[in-house]
């Protein structure tokens, strides 16, 4: 999801320049363009107190604005639903293991030492380790890139 990807992007970011605090919100707000800027500014203006605004509010904001619940409703279900060839995924546990045979090999590594309650529960997980993931590589490349300068 393109907002989901924004913020991943913006949370590196962050992190390589050490903003903590409403700085980070202060920092984002600021990367926002177009129709996102104007969300922002009815956002801060609609608010009791927009200097208050913590980092998390502002992530569960922009997704829930830029990422309709019905359309993350609808993927689940489809998700759920979905069936390969003649197996039918009815239960929880072959739920998870169905998830966990088609994930990346590294996901699969990192969930696997765990057990989850429910498959929602797995599933969120996956999509944990794989934002982390992405921060991992981009602090990576970042650092290959700084080993080659001439500073």
């Amino acid at each position: 999801m393109d907002a989901d990807d924004w913020l991943q992007t913006i949370e590196s970011k962050l992190e390589i320049a050490h903003c903590v605090g409403h700085d980070r919100v202060l920092y984002a707000a600021h990367q926002l363009q177009g129709r996102a800027k104007d969300w922002w500014a009815t956002y801060t203006a609609t608010h009791p107190n927009a200097q208050a605004i913590t980092w998390q509010e502002f992530c569960q904001s922009f997704r829930s604005h830029y990422v309709p619940s019905g359309e993350i409703k609808v993927k689940r279900k489809e998700f759920l639903e979905l069936k390969q060839g003649s197996i039918n995924v009815d239960t929880n546990d072959k739920k998870q293991d169905y998830f966990r045979d088609g994930l990346n090999p590294g996901i699969r590594y990192a969930l696997s030492s765990n057990e989850y309650d429910t498959f929602q529960k797995l599933v969120d997980k996956a999509f944990t380790v794989e934002r982390e993931r992405k921060v991992l590589e981009v602090d990576r490349k970042r650092k290959i890139g700084f080993s080659g300068s001439v500073f």
